[in-house]
């Protein structure tokens, strides 16, 4: 499903740039507070609005810089990241720039203001997102980031069916358009499904894994075995209030937990990602997505689960419609 979504924001982004001319983007007004670093690698600040310029100095991820000025000193492009369903040029401006004592120019592309986002986003980014993260590669017009430098970076890639955890990194970039601003990568994106952040160490290895790709619409939608299917998990959807809310339940033994957020106690629209054991304790952990136009999809750890529950939300990705 993400991957089909992506590929639609391609088509539009490459759309977009040929649209648009060097002169355009050149005498575009740069907004001063898009001032923090969100390379994980850092950014360089040069002599010159120019990648061969020299290095004066460097400004590490999730720092702020000062931006000196609102005008553009060149657009550039200066790489591109590749991903399954298609490359992603890097483009920027040249913006001047003050670092601590030291004055020069630095890359936009790498430069971005931290939004709080939508109350519930809020609320939700104060309780998960601490010591875990999720996030998909590609570019989405929600802002996901996790500026902890802490983390370890795994990836969950599909090589011929079969399912693979494996150490990664992440990068973070923007886009300039109008509807799509940011963008997540890895050193490789090809057959990557997610990735996952921790502060604790997983263990790499081939996963018993399970994505449901025709639970990718609302839950009143499906025939009666194939949510039968889903017991086999565990999994049990509950009808609540009328006939489009439902509810998640997990059941394990004698033990029941609704997995909905307190924000959504009852979804019109729901879709299961994935299940498999992902912290290597023996245990299935999920990831499930809630919401439409504005939504958020949801790890949960069965090794992180506290009071006599089965599994913890530890992680949200924010993502909805563009408009």
């Amino acid at each position: 499903m993400k991957n089909s979504i992506n590929l639609i924001l391609a088509t539009l982004l490459a759309v977009i740039f040929s649209t648009q001319t060097f002169g355009q983007f050149e005498e575009m007004e740069i907004d001063i507070n898009q001032n923090v670093v969100i390379s994980p690698n850092g950014l360089s600040i040069r002599s010159q609005p120019d990648l061969k310029s020299k290095k004066l100095g460097f400004i590490p991820f999730g720092k702020k810089v000062k931006i000196e000025e609102t005008k553009s000193y060149g657009w550039d492009t200066i790489g591109k990241y590749e991903y399954t369903w298609g490359d992603y040029s890097i483009t920027g401006h040249w913006v001047k720039a003050k670092y601590k004592n030291i004055n020069g120019f630095v890359f936009s592309a790498y430069l971005y203001n931290i939004p709080d986002n939508r109350d519930y986003e809020s609320e939700m980014r104060k309780k998960l997102n601490i010591d875990f993260a999720l996030f998909y590669p590609g570019i989405d017009c929600f802002v996901n980031i996790n500026l902890q430098s802490n983390m370890n970076w795994y990836g969950v890639y599909k090589e011929d069916g079969i399912y693979h955890l494996k150490k990664t990194d992440i990068g973070f970039y923007r886009i300039y358009s109008d509807i799509l601003e940011f963008g997540i990568t890895t050193s490789d994106n090809q057959s990557l499904q997610f990735i996952i952040g921790s502060k604790k160490t997983f263990k790499e290895k081939i996963l018993e894994g399970k994505e449901w790709e025709r639970f990718s619409n609302s839950f009143y939608q499906k025939k009666q075995q194939d949510l039968e299917e889903l017991e086999i998990y565990g999994i049990e959807i509950e009808q609540q209030g009328h006939q489009y809310g439902f509810s998640i339940k997990l059941n394990q033994g004698s033990k029941s937990q609704i997995l909905n957020p307190k924000e959504m106690e009852i979804s019109h629209t729901m879709s299961i990602q994935w299940a498999g054991d992902l912290d290597d304790d023996g245990q299935l952990d999920f990831i499930f997505h809630f919401g439409e136009k504005s939504g958020q999809t949801i790890l949960y750890l069965s090794s992180e689960a506290k009071d006599g529950g089965i599994v913890k939300p530890v992680a949200a990705y924010f993502s909805g419609y563009c408009c």
